[in-house]
């Protein structure tokens, strides 16, 4: 099947394949060493990219992309041996905006239909502490 991607699609997947090609698929070998499953500082950093915002409605301050646009960014992520649980995070941070019942992930837990997500919760930093 051909994907014909926008411009800003084909930007979103050469930033992504910057910044995965920078950290390397070294610091996937170290966790093996170090006993650990990712760096939450480099998931930190995924949420500061917006790729943790990336299915979240602009309305909660998250970039209101969709599934396409997570996709082109877990291609590259597999390609690089990411260890950080991008996609997931995504769709915890998707869900918490969406409101409903809280739930232990959120820390702060909300039940005003997301209002309270905002941004820092689209950047990740309200999942990851």
């Amino acid at each position: 099947m051909d994907l014909h991607l926008t411009s800003e699609q084909s930007l979103l997947r050469d930033s992504a394949a910057k910044f995965i090609e920078a950290a390397g698929p070294k610091v996937a070998r170290a966790f093996r060493e170090q006993g650990l499953s990712f760096a939450p500082e480099r998931l930190r950093r995924a949420g500061e990219l917006g790729w943790l915002g990336m299915l979240v409605p602009t309305s909660a301050h998250g970039l209101g992309l969709g599934l396409t646009e997570l996709a082109l960014v877990l291609e590259q992520a597999g390609r690089g041996l990411v260890c950080e649980p991008i996609g997931f995070a995504a769709i915890c941070a998707t869900a918490l905006a969406q409101g409903g019942t809280p739930h232990p992930i959120s820390y702060a837990g909300t039940c005003d239909g997301g209002a309270s997500f905002g941004r820092s919760g689209a950047a990740g930093e309200r999942i990851w502490r």
